[in-house]
């Protein structure tokens, strides 16, 4: 029998996502909306009279709606999953005391219940985590991938394996999304620009000021390059004798691969194929971004003769 798992806390967000990465078997029951707040504390905040609205509390309500609508659009776009129109409006209700907007999203989850791809439901959840808890985009992914990669490392089982592989590949896709991530953040740089120097906000445990605002700039996460060593067959198209490198155009590869590491006998004997047109069995190393996974590096290792 399925574990049957609801969502009506960030914390529930969380164990669902332990679920994907761990294979369980389970299914999504009921979704509430999530109960957010923006706390505002200190100087003009305190005691603040929710009777009116200046221009600075204004200007938060405007950001976090721009966002919020811009970050559906794109996952809208990204993913061909739409959201009505009335499901994009935030609802806000201001707080005596320090100031406090508290609101309720229900939209960007309730979608995730249709879902059949465990990775891209895992992905939903974390873009909700980041919205719902104010997390610096690029600083949560990078967490998330080195993470998901421990684990992965640590997986036997194949199945998976396979989800926790293609987890990584979707976060790292969505890492590169620059209206995703500027939609994230720039709700909570909006906060922050307009506080004074004696003022904080606090989103549960963290409490942050206007020192904080770079870390919601934009920034391309790092991640590390991708090395694969492959064995297959290969059309040798020419060979460059001016570069450093000692470098053969293989094709189907743009970048130019790498043969320092052949001995000057092996190398001749791969120009003495390539001459002939001969399709030649080479042992190479591709290094490829990792974000992007496109190729920057190519490095011949050895030339496979299977008929000596």
């Amino acid at each position: 029998m399925k574990t049957i798992l609801n969502i009506k806390s960030i914390e529930d967000i969380k164990t669902i996502q332990e679920a994907i990465l761990n294979n369980n078997d389970f299914e999504i029951g009921d979704i509430l909306p999530i109960k957010y707040t923006i706390k505002l504390t200190g100087g003009r905040f305190e005691n603040y009279d929710i009777n009116y609205i200046n221009a600075d509390v204004a200007k938060i309500v405007l950001s976090e709606q721009q966002n919020y609508t811009k970050l559906l659009n794109e996952l809208t776009n990204k993913f061909g999953i739409e959201f009505s129109e009335e499901n994009k409006i935030l609802k806000f209700k201001l707080q005596k005391g320090s100031l406090e907007f508290v609101n309720e999203a229900l939209s960007m989850l309730e979608v995730i219940k249709d879902m059949e791809s465990q990775d891209i439901m895992y992905l939903f959840l974390g873009i909700s985590s980041m919205w719902f808890g104010h997390l610096s985009y690029s600083k949560y992914l990078e967490k998330e991938i080195k993470k998901i990669e421990a684990l992965k490392e640590k997986t036997k089982d194949e199945e998976t394996k396979n989800i926790v592989t293609h987890t990584i590949d979707a976060l790292k896709d969505i890492a590169l999304n620059k209206p995703m991530q500027d939609s994230i953040n720039n709700r909570t740089k909006t906060i922050l620009s307009v506080l004074e120097n004696d003022e904080k906000f606090t989103d549960g445990n963290t409490i942050l000021d206007n020192s904080n605002i770079s870390d919601y700039e934009y920034l391309k996460p790092e991640i590390e390059d991708i090395e694969e060593e492959i064995t297959e067959n290969y059309q040798v198209e020419s060979y460059n004798f001016y570069k450093e490198g000692k470098l053969f155009k293989l094709m189907g590869i743009r970048p130019l691969a790498n043969s320092e590491v052949l001995s000057a006998e092996t190398r001749i004997l791969l120009l003495q194929e390539a001459d002939k047109k001969n399709t030649v069995k080479l042992k190479v190393k591709i290094i490829k971004d990792g974000l992007s996974k496109l190729i920057k590096n190519v490095y011949i290792l050895d030339l496979i003769q299977e008929n000596k």
